[in-house]
């Protein structure tokens, strides 16, 4: 989306430009839809990471992990504080699952 932004503004543009624009976007659509289809995340590095991730994840922290990724105040303490500052500031009652997957991974590192 970004891309397509960037080149439909400027000066000099012509409609022919432009529709060749949203018309070469439309079709990286179609082929993004057929690829996720098939679960080929080429396109999609962060998407790629995130579901290498959930794979091993019980699914009751799999909808936590993504509550805390939707959450910006969340995604803002995770960069500026240590992991585990982070998982301390995470509400409890809200995130049990990730404070009981927390303790176990500590309880290894300590």
């Amino acid at each position: 989306m970004s891309e397509l932004n960037l080149r439909l503004q400027g000066e000099n543009q012509h409609l022919p430009d432009l529709y060749t624009n949203i018309k070469t976007f439309r079709q990286k659509i179609i082929l993004f839809q057929s690829q996720l289809r098939k679960k080929c995340f080429t396109h999609f590095k962060t998407f790629k990471i995130f579901s290498h991730t959930t794979e091993t994840l019980a699914p009751e922290v799999q909808m936590e992990v993504i509550d805390v990724q939707c959450n910006d105040m969340f995604k803002n303490k995770y960069k500026n504080s240590s992991l585990l500052e982070f998982y301390k500031s995470l509400p409890l009652v809200q995130f049990d699952n990730l404070h009981y997957f927390a303790r176990g991974l500590f309880a290894v590192v300590v």
